[in-house]
């Protein structure tokens, strides 16, 4: 006992060093995992704007949600690519049937323009 009493007397201050920096480790450390009272006061008092928000955010995901149901799928975006490509094909057709007609006005004005000229050089 008396060795005891001389081992502290003589390491006091070393060992009160060492658990007054393991109680406040033990502290710091019980302090991150422990909410303060005073986080938890201004929880409660922020608590109607965090619902408020939550609310707002709800209708913008909603918002969102519909406007990805309004988007065309992959099956609607091959179907316009198929009825693009017809429409393509179409468009040279009628282009060709124009490029025949602009030949056939080409040669009636050609004979509209022989007989004016003949009309008015007979006058």
């Amino acid at each position: 006992m008396v060795d005891l009493l001389l081992f502290l007397n003589k390491h006091g201050m070393a060992i009160n060093l060492l658990g007054s920096v393991v109680i406040g480790i033990s502290i710091l450390y019980l302090q991150t995992k422990f909410a303060p009272k005073t986080l938890i006061d201004n929880f409660e008092q922020n608590k109607d704007i965090v619902q408020n928000q939550l609310h707002e955010f709800d209708k913008r995901i909603l918002n969102v949600e519909q406007g990805l149901k309004d988007l065309p799928t992959v099956k609607e975006f091959h179907d316009l690519k198929l009825h693009m490509c017809n429409l393509g094909g179409e468009l040279k057709r009628v282009d060709e049937t124009i490029e025949g007609l602009e030949s056939l006005l080409q040669r009636a004005e050609k004979q509209l323009t022989l007989i004016d000229q003949y009309i008015r050089s007979s006058k």
